[in-house]
């Protein structure tokens, strides 16, 4: 059995029962997501079990989440003398449930995160009436959380945040949530019987994933059902930016708390990738109220044949440029993008990869940080090569010939606009690849530091030769990936009609 979807399938068959606790619905290990504190699918991949201290596991959890406690209280008291705003939700109000951050944030308002700009645009032009209810993603740090109270009391956008609704009962709640969330964890990794490698590996995963766990993600179920309260009885839709994480687990379980007439479209603009198996929403979490109504994706690729949900492909937001944009493939020959991923290791993995490659000291190349690490853009300075370069607004298509990356759906995006796609390979236990078969070894292939040159060559040689099948790859990406962004398309999939 292919280890991710072993990884995948044992981790659905605890969740039916471990998800009816809803403080499970923060556990990292549950969540199927790798790039947070769990070691799961590694340790599955690697066939290895590691034995982790259970009173150890215990302490750092107290010790992070009554930091963060006390933190998030000078925070809620300071919502509650600052906030002035006084927010009603009509009877059809559309919420808007996406991710904000620093980036977001920088022209001090609240609407222009890029995740649906175009949106925004669609419901004012129609005089849809809206509210933002934002994932601010730099919670754990109390002076920008005040800074973003401040960008919401300030703004004309109608915005509901978790400090401005929640109570002191619920502070009580959170509380419990701190002192007794480990032994409820102790309990699940009891109840799971039996001496299976895989059994093994999970309970020591939940030791290892507590000390990485915090409060965050069940303030956001109590925030839902503060929510919850406010729309009972009356229509609305939420339209949420889903990656399917703790997060949002959490916000949609309270968001049902005590409303009937609510649907949630969960959006998931971006590319997939087997690893991120979070992504792939199991048919049993409908039963638990814990999962979007309607999935919408970017392309038909994503639609399976059968599924409890409503899954339609677009309007995807983010790459609509691309699907109107005619694609080029003949581009600068020795010009590359590179595009940093997420995690750290891989990307300085890929500049040192760089560096020792013959056949690409030749070439122009320009590198892109992932945006969560610009303000580390110095540690990348003293890395660049000369003739190397760090760009900093989105780059132009038409200056390259190949991307390079590992961990980053921004290469699916560029194969799409007619680029060669290079995937580093990672030092970890998997690599993060959203390509399908389809192409390899004409469009893309993986490399790692013995054969980046040759598959460089390669794929090079392959577009010289074979254009009319590199052309025929890019079209079949582009008719499955992508989808149209139009006014009858956002109408009719998000239900504006009804």
């Amino acid at each position: 059995m292919n280890k991710i979807k072993k990884y995948s399938d044992f981790l659905d068959g605890i969740n039916r029962v471990a998800y009816k606790d809803v403080w499970m619905l923060s556990n990292p290990t549950l969540s199927k997501n790798p790039y947070t504190k769990t070691k799961l699918l590694h340790n599955i991949i690697d066939n290895k079990i590691v034995n982790n201290s259970l009173l150890m596991s215990f302490i750092f959890f107290y010790i992070k989440n009554i930091l963060l406690f006390i933190s998030f209280l000078f925070v809620y008291a300071y919502s509650k003398f600052y906030n002035d705003k006084n927010e009603n939700i009509s009877n059809n109000m559309v919420l808007i449930d996406s991710f904000y951050g620093d980036s977001e944030l920088s022209e001090g308002v609240m609407k222009k995160d890029n995740y649906f700009l175009d949106l925004y645009n669609y419901m004012e032009v129609n005089s849809i009436d809206y509210c933002i209810t934002p994932k601010f993603y730099n919670h754990k740090n109390p002076l920008k959380y005040i800074k973003f109270i401040k960008t919401v009391k300030n703004d004309s956008s109608k915005t509901f945040i978790d400090v401005f609704l929640l109570t002191p009962t619920d502070l009580k709640k959170v509380f419990k949530f701190i002192l007794f969330y480990p032994f409820a964890v102790f309990k699940l990794r009891g109840s799971v019987k039996g001496n299976s490698p895989i059994n093994k590996m999970f309970k020591s995963d939940l030791m290892y994933s507590l000390s990485g766990t915090d409060f965050y993600p069940y303030i956001r179920y109590l925030f839902g059902r503060r929510l919850s309260k406010e729309i009972k009885g009356k229509n609305i839709k939420v339209i949420s930016w889903c990656e399917y994480q703790v997060y949002d687990k959490n916000f949609y379980k309270g968001l049902r708390s005590f409303s009937d007439n609510l649907k949630i479209y969960g959006t998931q603009f971006l590319f997939k990738f087997p690893t991120y198996s979070c992504l792939y929403i199991p048919e049993s979490d409908q039963r638990l109220g814990i999962a979007p109504d309607t999935i919408l994706v970017t392309g038909d690729y994503y639609i399976p044949s059968k599924s409890v949900y409503s899954y339609k492909a677009g309007p995807a937001f983010r790459y609509s440029k691309i699907y109107h944009e005619k694609y080029s493939v003949n581009k600068h020959k020795d010009s590359v993008i590179v595009m940093l991923p997420y995690v750290q290791s891989d990307a300085f993995n890929i500049i040192k990869i760089l560096k020792g490659s013959h056949m690409l000291k030749k070439c122009r190349i320009d590198f892109k940080i992932h945006p969560d690490f610009v303000h580390k853009k110095y540690k990348y300075t003293e890395k660049m090569e000369e003739g190397w370069k760090i760009i900093e607004k989105q780059p132009n298509l038409n200056f390259y010939s190949v991307v390079i990356s590992s961990g980053s759906g921004s290469v699916m995006e560029f194969a799409c606009s007619g680029l060669s796609v290079i995937i580093i390979k990672s030092f970890s236990s998997f690599t993060t690849n959203p390509m399908p078969e389809a192409g390899k070894g004409e469009n893309w292939n993986l490399a790692n530091n013995k054969d980046i040159d040759v598959v460089y060559d390669e794929l090079l040689t392959f577009k010289k030769n074979n254009i009319d099948k590199f052309k025929s790859n890019v079209i079949f990406y582009r008719d499955n990936f992508l989808s149209q962004v139009t006014p009858e398309l956002i109408r009719g999939n998000f239900d504006f009609h009804r």
